[in-house]
């Protein structure tokens, strides 16, 4: 979970790495990686960053940052991540705080357009929230905890949408 191993075309490693802690997404590009990661934020609410790195992961560019909702303890059913993908005609962050928003980034990431779609918001419901409840439940991380343990520890909430 802490660590990679960066790998030649031929399947020799050729070195192995520590990955700082909360790095969901590690991808090589050029002499470092196109990364996104939760970085705890000034006032204790963490963001969702992506960034561009050299080889040693340290920052070189940051493309998007969103907050995350909630604090300590708590689940928002209706947080939406960041979803990013990195294609040879560059980069592509969403950014749904916006509404329908795909920036796109150039490989050395310089903006080069986006994509914007007007949407109607869709009303949360009972339904969404019984679906993401036994989402949460089935998880192996929470069903080994025993979610009779988690349940009361957390808050759970969601915006209305």
């Amino acid at each position: 979970m802490d660590k990679a191993i960066e790998f030649s075309h031929d399947g020799n490693a050729i070195r192995e790495f520590r990955i700082p802690r909360f790095t969901n997404y590690l991808y090589p590009l050029g002499d470092g990686f196109l990364t996104m990661a939760i970085k705890t934020g000034e006032e204790r609410s963490p963001d969702m960053e992506v960034t561009l790195t050299d080889k040693d992961l340290k920052t070189r560019k940051i493309l998007y940052s969103q907050k995350m909702p909630g604090g300590q303890n708590m689940i928002d059913l209706t947080f939406d991540g960041v979803n990013i993908a990195c294609t040879s005609r560059g980069i592509y962050v969403e950014q749904s705080p916006d509404g329908f928003v795909i920036k796109r980034f150039s490989r050395e990431g310089a903006p080069s357009g986006e994509i914007r779609k007007p949407f109607a918001p869709i009303q949360f419901t009972s339904a969404h929230e019984e679906a993401a409840m036994e989402r949460i439940k089935s998880n192996p991380e929470i069903k080994r905890i025993g979610w009779e343990n988690i349940r009361s520890a957390i808050k759970i909430t969601h915006a209305e949408k």
